[in-house]
């Protein structure tokens, strides 16, 4: 899958300076102009919903999907030829639950049905910030027979970059830049919780929602250049490069929030050697502290939170 084992051939010399050793299937290559996805849900009812078509945009050299934007920049006329192709897959095959379909459109217009992935994708992880329900409640809605929500757009354009891991990074992940990414409008980081790096690794995503397509592409341009994904292997830590946790505790109702002696528990347990662990508390919505290691506090404003977790 991403392309892995894929091979182009562009003389005969490179059939045998590649070296294959197993079967392998020979297709004629596509003169692509344009990587496009479309997630179509289904459920037993026959109920059908698509999303707006995406445009998705290759790491030439890992052949991984580097970013993508929403929606594709194709005319109306194409977009429409896609989500009836994308549909005809699904309804062929009497699928239920969620499929993304991927198409290739070439140099002469045409689109071409690349490869299929019968469940949430890649290419709608901007879904949960930029339309009105996101492919993980469309997958629930269309697995559990439930009718399928509406996918109009939130935003006039959005976009999404993948969080990969750098060449040679091993270890626990550090994310570089994302302090920084966050003071661009718009911008929705996703972390995975994964607990070790390798190069190129899928490690999280970052969604950007504007009002048009170039402001989005200029971010996600921005964040290309700003965050990377190291790892901690080789690499001395300090208290400016490591991420900071805050545990929330308090009495606040407003804000979710567990009992200081509660948090003290979760600090104990957090990786210092990776991690900067901070208690905050909340002591009213517009009064909240940090304690610091030489025992002081320092109020705090709330605003500056990436929310990973608000469930309490």
């Amino acid at each position: 899958y991403d392309g892995r084992g894929v091979q182009i051939l562009k003389t005969a010399s490179d059939i045998t300076e590649r070296g294959f050793s197993e079967a392998s299937v020979l297709e004629k290559a596509v003169d692509i102009d344009k990587e496009l996805g479309v997630i179509v849900a289904r459920n037993s009812s026959g109920q059908t919903s698509i999303f707006p078509v995406v445009e998705s945009i290759f790491d030439p050299k890992v052949n991984l999907v580097s970013s993508l934007i929403a929606p594709a920049n194709i005319d109306a006329t194409t977009a429409e030829k896609a989500r009836a192709m994308a549909l005809k897959v699904v309804e062929s095959m009497e699928f239920e639950g969620l499929m993304a379909v991927e198409l290739f459109l070439n140099s002469k217009g045409e689109l071409l049905v690349n490869e299929v992935a019968p469940r949430t994708h890649n290419s709608g992880h901007h879904t949960i910030e930029a339309n009105r329900t996101s492919q993980f409640a469309q997958h629930l809605r269309a697995v559990a027979d439930l009718p399928l929500g509406d996918v109009c757009k939130l935003h006039n354009a959005a976009g999404m970059i993948n969080l990969l891991g750098t060449p040679g990074a091993a270890g626990a992940p550090i994310y570089e830049g994302l302090a920084e990414a966050l003071s661009i409008p718009g911008v929705h980081p996703h972390l995975y919780g994964k607990s070790e790096v390798k190069p190129y690794r899928k490690m999280g995503h970052v969604t950007v929602t504007a009002e048009n397509i170039e402001t989005v592409q200029e971010s996600l341009l921005k964040l290309s250049e700003m965050i990377c994904v190291s790892g901690t292997k080789g690499k001395q830590l300090t208290s400016m490069n490591k991420p900071n946790i805050a545990v929330l505790a308090g009495g606040y109702s407003g804000e979710a929030s567990i009992s200081i002696q509660s948090a003290h528990e979760i600090l104990e347990n957090i990786d210092k050697s990776i991690f900067s662990p901070k208690l905050v508390r909340i002591e009213s919505e517009s009064s909240w502290w940090v304690d610091r290691s030489d025992g002081s506090r320092s109020k705090i404003d709330k605003s500056n939170f990436t929310w990973q977790d608000k469930s309490g």
